[in-house]
């Protein structure tokens, strides 16, 4: 029999949105349609103190940040055939909190191989940053450990039964999953954040150092920048995009506190001010600045 699909397996596999779990060890993999009720994802950093004598405040020293990953989702059935499939994925998810043995010498006992690290994949909120949009949590995935989990069947919802066996149309999963970075975190000696796309492949803001050199205009204007010059940043292009370019040389720049056409500048500040001309009847979203050594 063709396993049980429906519009939700099709919107789960062209958005990508699944929960996938891969276990390091076996190279299993499992992936749960993404019915997600909860959903936490917790930064903590943690610093040592130490109070001393006479000093109002204590002495903070950094230790690390760690990032853990609570979530909750029901695992639903539509027909006996689904049940039976989510009852073995949930199996096969459990099983994936023990270790690997070796079994060389089975009648002395096993030695622990491998621990569980696994590599977990919810769409963009818990992923590599690096990664593409795939499903697969071995080639996107977090790497880390559950700490374990809540099976809870919902038998108010009813039940699939036969032979002896009962298989749950609705199961309520639940764990708490710790991150084990394998990426480089924190800041460089530029100000640049050292992971791009950390935590949430989202891309950087507009107007930050982030975009640098995302094109040839854009990389001539961060550089003006970076040197102290001016530049005129225009929100309001008909793209809808957002648009950089150098201004003037100096002999050309407007100085002193007055103002041309379009450009003036505030001689107690230092700051450039620019207005592009706006059609008539069309809403002026196009003001900007400034001094680049501000960014």
């Amino acid at each position: 029999m063709a396993p049980y699909a429906d519009s939700v397996d099709k919107l789960g596999t062209e958005r990508a949105h699944m929960i996938s779990v891969f276990h390091i060890s076996s190279h299993r993999e499992i992936a749960f349609k993404a019915f997600v009720t909860d959903f936490t994802d917790s930064y903590n950093s943690n610093w040592a103190t130490e109070d001393t004598y006479g000093r109002m405040d204590p002495i903070a020293t950094f230790q690390n940040t760690v990032r853990t990953v609570s979530i909750s989702w029901d695992v639903v059935a539509g027909n006996l055939e689904e049940a039976k499939s989510n009852l073995l994925k949930c199996e096969l998810l459990l099983s994936m909190l023990y270790p690997t043995y070796t079994t060389a010498n089975a009648a002395v006992g096993s030695n622990i191989q491998q621990a569980p690290f696994l590599k977990a994949k919810f769409s963009n909120l818990m992923c590599h940053p690096g990664a593409g949009n795939e499903i697969s949590a071995k080639s996107a995935g977090l790497m880390g450990f559950f700490n374990g989990f809540d099976y809870k069947p919902d038998f108010e919802s009813g039940v699939f039964q036969g032979n002896g066996m009962t298989y749950p149309k609705i199961v309520s999963m639940s764990g708490q999953y710790q991150v084990i970075h394998q990426f480089a975190l924190g800041w460089d000696e530029l100000g640049e954040f050292r992971q791009d796309g950390f935590p949430y492949k989202i891309d950087p803001p507009i107007g930050s150092k982030f975009v640098e050199g995302i094109s040839d205009w854009f990389q001539e204007a961060t550089d003006n920048f970076l040197g102290g010059g001016n530049a005129t940043i225009d929100f309001g292009t008909e793209e809808g995009g957002v648009k950089i370019s150098p201004d003037a040389p100096d002999d050309e720049t407007p100085t002193g506190d007055r103002r041309t056409e379009d450009c003036w500048v505030d001689e107690s500040t230092g700051q450039k001010y620019c207005n592009d001309p706006v059609p008539d009847g069309e809403d002026d979203e196009t003001v900007v600045i400034i001094n680049p050594r501000l960014f």
